[in-house]
């Protein structure tokens, strides 16, 4: 937190941080300084067109600072400084594993055996596209809840880095594919540095990137009693999957 302050992010000051003991174990609690504002989440719903760009230029141009911010590896960050995974080889093969794991659960939710196969190759494409990328600090929970707003519409703080991690920027940009308001995505590119994202490609390119997410939380849902959410998420992975599958072949082209 300390180093996306140093790159301009509104970071609230951590006042506390104690580990303290609930009913399900133990938990790390922290204690930081009141955000001005109020939650985006609740500010966005009555904005104009062009206040919500506004916000959104701001919201890239935040993120953008975030992911500046380089890390030693993949995944969380142990107390003795190491990453859950050291190299990008090491977290993409067991991001293949534990798909590949839970394709029985997948066909519970309704997928077929080949469209889990066709799944698993659009993976891989994702993942060997993403080999030569340098692992940068993700928020892991980008979400409306956690961007304070005042009334003039300024970003006056991001709060709640519980799910940072050490990754691509994919894993920030999914979270933003779930906003209840969608994103103005040319104010957001506007405010964001590294357009590499933005391409005429970025469509595809997103999509592949939340594609391991959506697998993942659809195989965990595939047993847990919450049908709408599985239903829903189930959704989402089949409008992210359907073009994909359907891009021509380097034959076709």
């Amino acid at each position: 937190m300390e180093q996306c302050l140093q790159a301009g992010v509104p970071v609230p000051r951590v006042l506390a941080l104690e580990t303290v003991q609930l009913a399900d174990g133990e938990f790390c609690a922290m204690v930081q300084e009141c955000a001005a504002g109020v939650p985006l989440s609740e500010a966005m719903r009555e904005m104009s067109d062009r206040d919500w760009a506004g916000i959104c230029r701001q919201a890239g141009a935040m993120l953008g600072r975030i992911h500046t911010v380089p890390v030693g590896g993949y995944y969380r960050l142990s107390p003795d400084g190491s990453w859950d995974f050291p190299t990008f080889e090491a977290i993409a093969e067991s991001s293949l594993h534990a798909r590949a794991s839970e394709r029985e659960r997948l066909i519970g939710c309704g997928f077929s055996p080949a469209e889990c196969e066709a799944m698993m190759g659009l993976l891989r494409e994702s993942l060997q596209s993403s080999a030569d990328e340098t692992p940068v600090l993700c928020h892991g929970d980008f979400a409306p809840d956690h961007i304070f707003v005042v009334d003039d519409l300024t970003i006056t703080a991001v709060i709640d880095f519980g799910e940072f991690q050490g990754g691509r920027p994919a894993v920030d940009f999914t979270q933003i594919a779930f906003w209840e308001r969608p994103v103005d995505v040319s104010a957001f590119a506007a405010g964001y540095p590294d357009q590499r994202w933005f391409g005429p490609d970025r469509t595809e390119k997103w999509a592949l990137g939340r594609l391991g997410y959506l697998m993942g939380y659809c195989a965990y849902l595939a047993d847990a009693e919450r049908p709408e959410e599985r239903d829903y998420m189930c959704d989402r992975l089949r409008e992210t999957v359907g073009p994909l599958m359907a891009r021509p072949s380097p034959q076709q082209s």
